[in-house]
């Protein structure tokens, strides 16, 4: 929590990019570990993205929380547009991936850029500029082609398999309403990529909530609850599938994945799609309001 008041802090103030869904995987942490004081004020700022606001120091960075808000008896759009008053005039780095495409390397811009979408005016793509934000430091601009999505989708499965926690996968661009998201075009690209990046966004979300989610269960007294994996696989023919797990006996929170194995008595083991699991099912799956959303599990399907 920050301990400067406004006047203070103020010089320091910077905009934030953050992901909805980590937002979301934030608070559950936060309330597991009693700090729901330290929930990040935010607002929507695009397609699956928000932006808060934190005070830069040399050695960290101290997010402003609803609690610093109110102690400070300001409203947080006031905060926020203090923080956006600072980066104006400051200076980023653009670097070419083709003519049509940029990449933009700068925390501040990449918060900034939602809010203030003429910061865009001269990049690559002008007359028809999508974004996506993959990380809080990282702006991906370019004209709205297959060819620049395909690039972007490369560079988002590159920094996944790294290992980077990404913030958003969404492409964007404005419309006459605000920022819209945009559809993958449906011919003219790499679909191995975009599924790929999709699946491991997946992966990296659910391989956060997972720890959480059994954490919580524990605290609740529902330890019998199993929280499965969600793993990701690459086939011979480049076709990219995600799978779970659901063992008869055990009551299971499953994620959403392109494939199911089934591990039961009378079943054996098998492996169904996700739609033909749900018409197998007695009793359909729960879902549970949570981001990334999983489902609770009832009656295990039995041979026909």
């Amino acid at each position: 929590m920050a301990s400067d008041s406004f006047t203070e802090a103020q010089p320091r103030l910077q905009p934030k990019l953050y992901g909805l869904e980590h937002v979301a995987l934030d608070r559950l942490e936060l309330s597991l570990t009693g700090h729901g004081a330290a929930l990040e004020a935010i607002r929507p700022a695009g397609p699956g993205v928000a932006v808060g606001v934190v005070i830069d120091e040399p050695d960290t960075q101290t997010r402003i929380s609803e609690t610093t808000a109110h102690n400070w008896g300001l409203p947080f759009d006031q905060i926020l547009e203090a923080a956006l008053g600072n980066a104006i005039g400051r200076q980023i780095q653009v670097d070419p991936i083709t003519a049509n495409a940029q990449m933009i390397r700068d925390p501040v811009f990449a918060a900034c850029v939602w809010l203030r979408p003429s910061l865009l005016e001269g990049a690559a793509g002008s007359a028809a500029r999508v974004i996506v934000t993959p990380t809080a430091d990282m702006t991906l601009t370019g004209a709205y082609t297959p060819q620049t999505l395909t690039i972007f989708a490369g560079v988002i499965g590159d920094l996944l398999q790294a290992g980077e926690r990404l913030e958003s996968i969404t492409p964007a661009r404005l419309g006459p309403a605000g920022w819209e998201t945009v559809a993958w075009p449906a011919s003219g690209v790499n679909p191995i990529l975009w599924n790929k990046a999709i699946a491991l966004f997946a992966d990296q979300l659910y391989g956060r909530q997972k720890p959480l989610l059994e954490n919580q269960l524990e605290t609740t007294g529902e330890k019998e609850i199993f929280v499965a994996s969600h793993k990701v696989s690459q086939g011979p023919d480049g076709q990219i599938l995600t799978h779970a797990v659901w063992s008869e006996g055990l009551t299971t929170l499953l994620p959403h994945a392109h494939q199911i194995t089934l591990i039961g008595n009378q079943l054996g083991r098998i492996t169904v799609p996700w739609d033909t699991l749900r018409t197998m099912l007695a009793e359909p799956l729960q879902p549970q309001g949570l981001t990334p959303e999983r489902y609770l599990t009832a009656a295990f399907p039995h041979p026909a």
